[in-house]
């Protein structure tokens, strides 16, 4: 049997265990990063190791001359040198390497982990003498800002530990912020009312605790941004008497509260809680300040509410004459006039001076957030309707951008308008372009749609106003057709300034714009492309929807308007392509082809469709595809269906003065003189001499 010998240790796997890291490394293997942790925090630790030389170098580092030489030349064989009798391996170094010796710091395993030398890199360019100096960044770290004391504080605090120093400190801030510990205390308060598990009497009982708690700090406590919700919510949930103490200590800080970005907000909710008392110590804190406020962003929100929402109108023209300057606030109150306009008339000579006072606000005005407010609006139609061309020309160039944005107000919709109508082609473009993914909800607004209008009535470059206009009013022409808004941009285009439709107001307002300088196309041909961009989109919509659309008061009118013949107070000449004719007096046939019920709701007896039906009739001679024939092909059991009411009976009127023969021919078959002789109302009257005659 084999002796036994000593087993080696051995990793699993086959490897050799080292006894220590020292040896690992000697044998010249690769050290992980827990091994090159512990060398370095050896090194770290030992002593700097001896270096010992050699004789000849010794001599050779002795010399006084070799320090001082630039360059040193050596020629000799290469020797073999050996700076350590523990070192395993050796190196051979040739003497012209040896310059300087130093002893190494660098830990061990960075010395034999180190990475190979970088490559020749490109000498630094020289800057010239003359160039600027450049700062260089530094990475500054973010430090408490130290608490200034007296000296007589700071010799007390030099006598306390750490632990009395820090207590001392946190005192003094609490000193110099006495209403911290209320703020925390009132938002405990505010937790609890605003959640939805607190009972009614309880959020009652909670509400007047926390108003005695903070009765005679509610100023203090409205700029902060948490706790002016605890404020709003007293005067959200609180009775009439907590509402009242918090605007009677709220009631000096009205106007800071304006001008706060976090005040404004109970500014705003006092405002609609108050009642006119209180609401008129508001509006009287408004005197000699107005246009401050509207210059100031968060001071222009809390302005615009009480201007639009709760001022009379006496009150908004005192609030808007603040912007017509000082000379004309000291006389404010013995002009008896409340207009402008009229104010211009009686005091010619304060027009120049009104005018440049609200011409210096606007031009502050136009590039924020406060352009979009009604207020804003109000001093730009007056200025834009009153000064000289020039300076409209200017106004318009500047704010062409924006008109989009000012068009939902009544007087933004004035201003628009003009901005349309004494605008360059330039304006113009701008105006339309910017109108692009806002037209449908313009068509659906009250006073955004009437820029729609000036837009069809003034723009020569239909092109233009197909690409950006039309083509969206057709993708949404649903949602359009739907609205009584967007109605009445329809009707425009299928028959502009009808005074059958139309209001007196609105078409005398349209005729403001005309005879403008930058319009020079006929407007007959104008609304003629206009249709033409439009008329597929609508008489497609009018086929698909027709059971709908004919037996809604809002829409039969189109209807009526797009199918009928031209009328002799129409201002162009519409042209349906006949496919699109034909497919609408299809789904017609097919609403009245449906069984009629006397006293039920049905096309031939609805006041509004039965009027639409036989306008429509009427005009079949003028066309070629004609609704009297299509009604021919009805069952003749339908067509003496609507002898039964008299509304049918002058269908049947009209298809016998107006039809073809085919059409005259199906009311003779269906209708027998002998049966409609039952009949005495009018419509059976007139249908029977009609048949009756030869």
């Amino acid at each position: 049997m084999a002796p036994l010998q000593k087993k080696t240790a051995l990793k699993k796997g086959g490897k050799k265990k080292f006894v220590s890291v020292e040896e690992k490394k000697a044998k010249g293997l690769k050290l992980n990063q827990v091994e090159r942790k512990k060398m370095r925090k050896k090194a770290a630790t030992a002593p700097e190791p001896k270096v010992e030389l050699t004789e000849a170098e010794e001599r050779l580092f002795s010399r006084p001359a070799l320090a001082e030489a630039e360059t040193v030349e050596v020629v000799g064989k290469a020797k073999r040198v050996s700076f350590s009798k523990k070192l395993e391996h050796t190196k051979e170094f040739a003497k012209t390497d040896v310059v300087a010796a130093r002893p190494s710091k660098t830990s061990p395993g960075k010395s034999i982990l180190s990475r190979a030398a970088a490559g020749k890199t490109e000498p630094k360019k020289e800057e010239p003498e003359d160039a600027a100096p450049v700062e260089k960044r530094r990475i500054v770290a973010k430090r408490k800002q130290p608490i200034q004391v007296t000296r007589k504080v700071k010799e007390q605090l030099m006598e306390m530990d750490r632990k009395q120093r820090k207590a001392f400190l946190l005192q003094l801030k609490a000193n110099k912020k006495p209403e911290v510990p209320l703020m925390q205390e009132s938002k405990q308060f505010w937790e609890k009312i605003r959640s939805s598990k607190t009972s009614e009497t309880e959020r009652t009982k909670l509400l007047t605790k926390l108003v005695e708690t903070i009765r005679g700090k509610i100023p203090a406590l409205a700029f902060n941004h948490a706790t002016s919700r605890v404020i709003q919510a007293i005067l959200k949930s609180g009775s009439k008497d907590l509402r009242d103490a918090v605007f009677e200590e709220l009631n000096p800080e009205l106007l800071r509260l304006m001008k706060s970005k976090f005040g404004k907000h109970i500014y705003v909710k006092l405002l609609r809680m108050a009642d006119e008392s209180k609401r008129r110590i508001m509006f009287d804190a408004l005197n000699g300040h107005c246009v401050r406020l509207l210059k100031n962003t968060d001071g222009a929100v809390c302005l615009e509410s009480i201007f639009n929402d709760f001022a009379s109108a006496e009150q908004r023209f005192r609030i808007a004459s603040e912007f017509y300057g000082n000379d004309f606030m000291f006389f404010r109150d013995q002009v008896a006039e409340r207009n402008i306009a009229d104010i211009f008339a009686k005091h010619p000579t304060k027009k120049k001076a009104i005018l440049d006072n609200i011409r210096e606000v606007l031009d502050v005005l136009i590039d924020k957030e406060a352009f979009k407010y009604t207020l804003t609006h109000r001093l730009l139609l007056e200025y834009i309707s009153h000064c000289t061309n020039e300076d409209r020309a200017t106004l318009i160039a500047s704010v062409a951008d924006r008109v989009a944005e000012i068009v939902h107000t009544p007087d933004g919709s004035a201003v628009g308008m003009r901005c349309v109508w004494h605008g360059t082609v330039k304006d113009r473009k701008m105006i339309v372009k910017n109108f692009k993914g806002l037209v449908s909800s313009a068509c659906k607004e009250q006073y955004a749609h009437r820029m729609l209008l000036a837009i069809f009535d003034s723009v020569d470059d239909t092109v233009l106003v197909n690409k950006y206009i039309l083509s969206e009013i057709g993708a949404s022409i649903g949602e359009v057709c739907e609205n009584k808004f967007g109605q009445k941009v329809l009707n425009y285009l299928v028959s502009p300034r009808d005074p059958d439709y139309f209001l007196k107001s609105v078409i005398d307002m349209l005729a403001l714009g005309d005879g403008n300088a930058h319009t020079k196309k006929p407007s007959a041909e104008r609304y003629k492309e206009l249709f033409a961009g439009i008329v597929e989109p609508l008489l497609n919509q009018l086929a698909e929807n027709m059971d709908s659309l004919l037996l809604n008061e809002l829409t039969v009118d189109l209807v009526r308007r797009t199918l009928r013949a031209p009328q002799k107070d129409d201002l162009f000449q519409r042209e349906i392509p006949n496919p699109l004719r034909a497919a609408c007096y299809f789904a017609i046939e097919k609403v009245v082809g449906e069984e009629f019920i006397p006293m039920n709701r049905h096309a031939v007896e609805d006041l509004f469709s039965h009027l639409a039906l036989v306008q429509i009739l009427r005009s079949d001679p003028q066309f070629e595809i004609k609704l009297g024939d299509y009604f021919a092909d009805l069952p003749a059991e339908q067509l003496q269906s609507f002898i039964g009411c008299q509304k049918g009976c002058f269908v049947l009127v009209a298809m016998m003065e107006h039809g073809t023969e085919k059409a005259k021919d199906a009311v003779r078959a269906a209708v027998k003189p002998s049966f409609l002789k039952k009949y005495a109302n009018k419509g059976a009257k007139v249908l029977l001499k009609k048949l009756e005659a030869k």
